[in-house]
């Protein structure tokens, strides 16, 4: 529920955001829509860190560890990469910033939905559960 809740805050704080790049809308719609998704971001991410510490094995726990470190490294350097990218394309005249910004903007949505969607999965390993349901042993 933690991680869901998270996603869908970050989800709903960065379409504030990117509402608050198109002309006539106040930006200090974005500084406020930044904290709710800061506010995401901080239940998401340590409810993944237990989940994973919580149902991964000893013998794992190093490697789902760093596993989880490098997907969070990797995966916001490829959407500050995109970003970049387009914020290039929009100092050349390429596209407008505005435009940029919104591209940027709806692509992270589009991924904390991804989020959003799949955060459900986010349970124990098949063998965990059945170790911890008393009927399963006794079966």
């Amino acid at each position: 529920v933690l991680i869901r809740t998270g996603f869908a805050l970050v989800a709903g704080s960065i379409a504030l955001v990117a509402a608050a790049a198109q002309p006539g809308v106040p930006g200090w719609l974005a500084y406020a829509a930044w904290a709710v998704a800061g506010f995401g971001a901080g239940l998401t991410m340590p409810s993944l860190g237990v989940l994973l510490l919580r149902y991964t094995t000893d013998t794992r726990r190093g490697g789902d560890s760093a596993a989880l470190q490098l997907a969070d490294a990797s995966s916001s350097a490829v959407t500050t990469g995109i970003g970049g990218v387009l914020v290039a394309a929009a100092a050349r005249g390429v596209l407008g910033y505005t435009g940029a910004f919104t591209i940027v903007d709806l692509t992270m949505v589009a991924v904390a939905a991804i989020g959003v969607g799949i955060a459900g999965r986010a349970r124990a390993p098949v063998e965990r559960r059945i170790a911890a349901c008393p009927q399963a042993r006794s079966a």
